[in-house]
């Protein structure tokens, strides 16, 4: 039946369509977030190295240590969310696609009888 194969394919692309553009927006502020992190990261580090004399004579070790670790932790978590929203939309297209071939098999019941 092609009203039913436009449907079903008109659900499952639409809802692909819906889930990527979700999906890479969210991957694309979360990379660039980890991304920064890094740039930061490596910067503290390099002026912490570079006058490590006068870190020791200033005593301001803590202060490089809370930055590193606000940077670090900030990076992970941005980490974090880009692998879980890379796997969340193949599990979501499963999902969609089980539900849609569900409705679309009662529907071919219904129609039959």
């Amino acid at each position: 039946d092609p009203v039913v194969a436009l449907v079903a394919s008109s659900i499952v692309g639409g809802g692909y369509l819906l889930i990527f553009k979700a999906a890479k927006r969210r991957l694309s502020h979360h990379g660039s977030i980890a991304w920064s992190s890094l740039a930061m990261k490596q910067r503290i580090l390099a002026e912490s190295l570079v006058g490590i004399k006068e870190v020791r004579l200033a005593g301001t070790e803590r202060l490089y240590e809370q930055r590193l670790h606000d940077v670090t932790s900030r990076g992970f978590r941005s980490e974090a969310r880009v692998g879980l929203y890379g796997d969340i939309p193949r599990y979501a297209l499963e999902a969609m696609s089980l539900c849609a071939l569900l409705a679309l098999g009662a529907f071919m019941l219904l129609r039959r009888d």
